[in-house]
């Protein structure tokens, strides 16, 4: 999901945001739909522009090799494959970058430049927005293993952003990130990851004040966990732990949780299946103990793998209860679905509702958290690949009376022009709706995003 609730999902806590108004998954987004993106970043794809820019990208163009049509190859990776395959997941082997090999480890670097411009810097009420233009530069590097059993990824990678008008709002992000798997026998696996960051909270998040610089705060994430598998059954747990340490005043929102989660799947079928899942977590703010809570979410559902979709729907229970605060408990909702609309378009849906455990520096308190959205690829050429998304959610403010809508609109184009280059195009629409006694102010932000992408 890419919502930012992590209040009781004890696997997946939420991953770094991205800076300014650009909105929280706009550059991860980019990452993975550049064609090949090399597995799982958790960083950012941002890049400074240079004077040079402009005639480095022209020229270029007009060295790029004339794309091909992608009927006929597409048609033969589905032939040669038991199950249909994402536009995003497609590999492309004339326009993959090769990496570097070190005996059984193979390393993929990129170096991501972008240059946004956005019509409402600190995503402020219209009579008070200001445009600015952001650069920003993104390195990141990824080494994993070749093995024929067992696993070893470490990545790690860093963000400098800097604006033209407002450098009160330049940052600095990094992180570093390892994960391993342990094969035991042909069933059992046992998984490991730990990752360190520095993060900044965007303009857009609902948790971040509307005065003073960026909020930045350093994050570290371990989690351990067990995969049993069976003839038709699937067995998965783990437990896991983050701790968030905010700078300066915010220091406030410090905190820190623990969780536990299990997994069980069952095949009915080699198409279908049924989940049960469940998760316990705390939630510790050190300076503020009223703030602390209990997490439960428990949810069943099925899961979907045919030839034309693919994924899960679950539905099920939350509750969080506050040392200082009101119980929240209701539906729960956690979805996703491919829909291989053709060999060449893939659309997903998906669809979330839980609560947020995290302190909000404007009010001070959670909320529930509903949203749906769709995602749409299309293969134009081999090396062309177009998208949009939308996105709609609702916060509800239980405690007070305030309600949040907010909506997202993407548009954009990845061209690849070779196995080292890649460009980028974007447009972003955020949109947000408060209401009630205790209504925060409407506004809404547009950014435009010119990309290039340097690949090893």
């Amino acid at each position: 999901m890419s919502k930012r609730s992590d209040g009781a999902r004890g696997r997946a806590f939420p991953a770094g945001s991205a800076s300014g108004c650009l909105p929280v998954s706009a550059d991860e987004t980019f990452r993975r739909r550049l064609l090949n993106s090399s597995g799982e970043l958790g960083g950012d794809s941002i890049l400074r522009h240079r004077p040079f820019l402009s005639g480095f990208g022209a020229l270029l163009i007009a060295l790029a090799p004339v794309p091909a049509i992608a009927q006929t190859q597409n048609q033969q990776t589905a032939a040669q494959s038991d199950h249909p395959v994402s536009v995003r997941d497609r590999p492309h082997p004339e326009y993959d970058p090769l990496g570097m090999r070190f005996g059984a480890f193979k390393l993929n670097a990129s170096l991501d430049l972008y240059v946004a411009s956005t019509d409402n810097l600190f995503a402020a009420s219209s009579s008070t927005a200001v445009d600015d233009f952001i650069y920003a530069e993104a390195p990141t590097l990824r080494l994993a293993s070749d093995w024929s059993r067992n696993a070893l990824v470490i990545d790690a990678g860093g963000r400098f952003t800097q604006h033209r008008d407002f450098s009160s709002e330049d940052a600095n992000t990094g992180y570093l990130h390892g994960s391993g798997r342990l094969d035991i026998g042909t069933s059992t696996s046992i998984n490991a990851s730990a990752r360190i960051a520095h993060q900044v909270t965007p303009r857009t998040d609902p948790d971040n004040p509307s005065v003073g610089g960026p909020v930045a705060y350093d994050r570290t994430d371990g989690s351990i966990g067990i995969d049993q598998r069976f003839v038709r059954f699937r067995v998965e747990g783990d437990i896991s732990g983050s701790k968030y340490s905010y700078d300066g005043v915010q220091s406030f929102r410090d905190n820190t949780q623990t969780a536990g989660h299990g997994r069980i799947t069952f095949d009915l079928s080699p198409r279908i299946g049924l989940l049960a899942d469940a998760t316990v977590d705390h939630r510790d703010y050190e300076h503020s103990p009223g703030l602390s809570s209990d997490g439960q979410l428990y949810l069943a559902g099925a899961t979907l793998n045919g030839d034309l979709f693919r994924g899960e729907l679950a539905a099920g229970y939350f509750r969080r209860d506050f040392n200082g605060l009101k119980t929240f408990d209701g539906l729960a909702v956690e979805g996703n679905l491919d829909w291989f609309v053709t060999e060449l378009t893939t659309i997903s849906l998906e669809a979330s509702r839980n609560a947020s455990a995290e302190v909000s520096a404007n009010v001070g308190l959670p909320y529930i958290d509903t949203e749906v959205g769709i995602h749409a690829d299309h293969e134009l050429l081999r090396n062309v690949i177009l998208y949009g998304e939308y996105r709609r959610g609702k916060r509800e403010y239980d405690t007070i009376d305030r309600n949040d809508n907010y909506s997202q609109i993407s548009l954009g184009a990845d061209y690849v022009l070779n196995r080292r280059v890649a460009l980028r195009l974007r447009f972003d629409h955020f949109d947000d709706d408060s209401s009630g006694t205790a209504a925060y102010h409407d506004y809404n932000v547009n950014t435009g995003t010119v990309g290039l992408s340097l690949r090893l």
